[in-house]
């Protein structure tokens, strides 16, 4: 068993070290002039995204849902700290170039991302059904689609190249946004978690909720420099899940404030049930 496992650590470090050595060479030796090298773009970006996501996810399979919640919210403080410590120090918005602040602050965003994706997976998973996994792969495949297709558009649009991949404002990406609500609504409402929290953190939820949507409102804006200067599909599937984390938070700023009222009417029913199970 032991050696299996190291041998399943030592692949997984040599991916690692093959899609990071792939990155720093595409960024720095082979811009993306031509199609096939932005679709290398992505496909890198996105399996550094899910390689962050496995390891991510085995440690947010450990954590209970308030302390859940509440890291997402340092989480957010975090890569805050980050963008404006860039930002004055590097002048990340105003570069237009790749150096290497502005891939420091993208690997920070991958981590960022995938971090974000496991500890939202746990929350949207407690009591699931049958459809939550599903709804849930959906909901990712439609923003690795979409944000494939909007970069593609874009990188076409940009350089005047004829072609028939879709653009951000044609028809037939109306219909790929409308995929989009539909998984994001079908997602959102999956807030089972909140009855678990007693009252007190009930509350202290509110305002981790709060901060996380402002936050998230102001990281739609920094990201900006993806655009700029590495990434379209970068910025779209960072970009669409900053979007439903305000959709998700919203909601459950909702619910909570409707299971205020109860929530110490519950807590103190929750007591005397353990102090009569002591009893007995």
């Amino acid at each position: 068993m032991s050696h299996k496992l190291n041998t399943k650590q030592v692949l997984i470090s040599l991916l690692i070290i093959f899609v990071i050595g792939s990155f720093f060479y595409q960024y720095y030796w082979v811009q993306p002039f031509r199609p096939d090298k932005v679709s290398l773009q992505s496909f890198i970006i996105l399996t550094m995204i899910f390689i962050a996501f496995y390891f991510a996810h085995q440690w947010a399979k450990t954590l209970s849902i308030y302390a859940n919640v509440t890291l997402i919210f340092l989480l957010f403080l975090a890569i805050d700290l980050v963008h404006a410590a860039m930002r004055s120090l590097f002048q990340l918005s105003a570069s237009l170039h790749i150096n290497f602040s502005t891939l420091f602050t993208l690997l920070m965003d991958i981590i960022f991302v995938s971090i974000l994706i496991s500890l939202l997976k746990e929350l949207i998973f407690i009591q699931r059904k049958k459809s939550t996994a599903r709804n849930f792969i959906f909901l990712l495949a439609v923003f690795v689609i979409l944000s494939f297709v909007q970069g593609m558009g874009s990188f076409y649009e940009l350089n005047g190249i004829p072609s028939a991949l879709v653009s951000p404002h044609d028809a037939q990406s109306s219909i790929l946004i409308f995929f989009i609500i539909l998984a994001m609504l079908l997602n959102a409402f999956r807030l089972r978690w909140i009855k678990f929290l007693n009252k007190s953190q009930k509350i202290k939820t509110i305002f981790w909720s709060a901060g996380i949507i402002g936050i998230s409102a102001k990281m739609m804006d920094e990201i900006n420099y993806l655009q700029e200067n590495i990434s379209d599909f970068a910025h779209d599937f960072i970009y669409f899940n900053l979007i439903f984390v305000i959709i998700y938070f919203s909601f459950a700023i909702i619910l909570l404030l409707l299971h205020l009222p109860t929530a110490g009417a519950l807590d103190r029913r929750s007591k005397e049930l353990a102090s009569l199970q002591e009893l007995s």
